[in-house]
């Protein structure tokens, strides 16, 4: 199997394709790197994000939501801090 071909699978990527990556815009990944949710480093003059780092932010879930389903009849359920009448 001499022409056994293997893709290499890049250790860092740049914002633009960690965006790629985790699905969203590269605006988010701006922004979670600004809040210093995804840590990144220098390389020369590019700014590389691990995958290990992007593959544990998926793991951990952090900045997931849970869905909420607001079909028809979608009512918020009073909290208790307005006023009683």
């Amino acid at each position: 199997m001499a022409n056994e071909s293997r893709a290499i699978r890049p250790a860092a990527l740049r914002p633009q394709d960690a965006a790629t990556y985790l699905g969203v815009s590269a605006r988010t990944v701006y922004n979670l790197m600004s809040r210093g949710e995804l840590r990144f480093v220098k390389v020369g003059g590019c700014t590389v994000i691990p995958v290990a780092e992007l593959d544990q932010y998926l793991a951990d879930g952090l900045g997931a939501k849970p869905l909420l389903h607001r079909g028809p009849g979608y009512r918020p359920v009073p909290t208790g801090g307005g006023r009683s009448a």
